[in-house]
């Protein structure tokens, strides 16, 4: 989409907490959806907001005029175990005590 930097700058001003988990994003139209791919993935949660919505689908709108349903996703692959589980992980395999039972 040639528009989406001019776009993403705009919402800087608008909304910058958001804009800011845009950087290296790009952006899709079919029909009446935008299709998002965040490199953030902590956009997906900032998106699940009313207003953080609704802020970017009308900086969307004052650009390209139309009003589009928004979707996004993450082009990160989701990291299949948190810290915390590594952490435990770690601490079982060195047979050091833990609250945790084995699986």
């Amino acid at each position: 989409m040639g528009n989406w930097a001019d776009i993403l700058a705009a919402y800087q001003a608008v909304n910058p907490a958001v804009s800011g988990s845009l950087a290296e994003s790009s952006a899709f139209v079919a029909g009446n959806t935008m299709l998002i791919v965040a490199k953030n993935r902590f956009f997906l949660t900032l998106l699940k907001s009313k207003e953080n919505a609704v802020s970017l689908r009308e900086t969307v709108k004052q650009f390209l005029g139309v009003e589009y349903n928004i979707r996004a996703k993450c082009s990160e692959p989701e990291q299949q175990a948190s810290k915390a589980q590594n952490l435990v992980q770690k601490a079982m395999a060195n047979h050091l005590d833990t609250a945790v039972e084995n699986e």
